[in-house]
């Protein structure tokens, strides 16, 4: 299964993270830890992490981030 974008493939791999608890439920998800990990920058963990806001699977919290 190929993604159209690199925000769809991260959003997807966080998704199965989520899901599967490797990510619990009131973990936060740092952008910039993220990006490192996935070695890509900010901006597609961005896209990512508002996609999965729109999902109900995590929370953009203001001066925090994002929250499973």
């Amino acid at each position: 299964l190929k993604h159209r974008t690199l925000s769809a493939a991260i959003a997807e791999r966080l998704r199965q993270e989520i899901l599967s608890g490797t990510h619990p439920s009131g973990a936060q998800l740092r952008q910039d830890a993220l990006a490192t990990a996935y070695e890509v920058s900010g901006i597609p963990v961005r896209e990512a992490l508002f996609q999965l806001e729109a999902e109900g699977l995590v929370r953009i919290v203001p001066h925090k981030g994002a929250v499973v």
